[in-house]
């Protein structure tokens, strides 16, 4: 595991999550076709370990995961602190609501909860992973991603590596060390594998050429498919 020092202050955090608001609008219409395929994926490769009944999905966003769980008559729920991405989900119909986990008061538990790309955002992940535990009934269902810190792109961008971004991911963890993070704290991991994440082919040669023009020229001398796989998929069940 590796911790981001020194870590990002209370206040840079929520400016930083007003900044996203102020983002939202440009970026959304540019990548809502990618979180569309990514939720979408995602739901096909959780969707036989996971209990259907209550669901709550934790950094929702603007509600691509929650469409497609409504897509298929699973009653969700979804938190995030931008308000912008929630009044988003809302427009659409989605039962969305602007909170941190931490000020979140459900009157029941949950089935299942999600968390996509979230462990490596917050500033204590063992208080998150508690809190989590708390929400979920026995025998509910964590699943999470994070950015695998034993990834090839790790290893070939060292400290130019995507997801080393100060302001907004503060740990990093690899597929030996999470699992140990969860089962420290009641839970019983079933699996873990990598996942990809869909891109567009255009979306994802501009963004490599903005960044790392020598990674996108490599790329397409090798003919690499625009697809990343840096994300691992974490199944655990609450055990204690």
């Amino acid at each position: 595991m590796e911790r981001q020092f020194p870590l990002p202050q209370s206040i840079r955090l929520k400016l930083y999550s007003r900044s996203s608001d102020l983002r939202h609008s440009s970026e959304f219409s540019e990548t809502s076709e990618i979180r569309r395929l990514t939720a979408e994926y995602r739901f096909r490769t959780i969707r036989h370990d996971c209990n259907p009944k209550r669901w709550l999905d934790v950094g929702s966003g603007t509600g691509e995961f929650l469409n497609v769980l409504r897509d298929h008559r699973i009653e969700a729920t979804g938190i995030d602190t931008i308000k912008a991405s929630i009044n988003s989900a809302r427009a659409r119909g989605l039962h969305a609501i602007c909170t941190s986990i931490d000020d979140f008061q459900p009157s029941t538990k949950y089935s299942t909860i999600t968390a996509f790309n979230v462990l490596e955002t917050v500033a204590d992940p063992v208080h998150f992973i508690r809190i989590v535990h708390r929400l979920l009934v026995r025998d509910g269902t964590l699943i999470l991603t994070t950015p695998n810190l034993q990834s090839l792109s790790r290893a070939l961008m060292g400290r130019h590596w995507y997801y080393y971004r100060p302001e907004q991911n503060s740990f990093h963890f690899s597929r030996s060390n999470l699992p140990l993070l969860l089962e420290r704290n009641g839970f019983e991991t079933r699996c873990c594998r990598p996942i990809a994440k869909p891109l567009l082919f255009a979306y994802s040669l501009r963004k490599m050429r903005n960044r790392y023009p020598w990674i996108d020229r490599a790329a397409v001398f090798f003919g690499v498919s625009p697809k990343h796989c840096e994300n691992c998929l974490y199944h655990s069940t609450r055990v204690r």
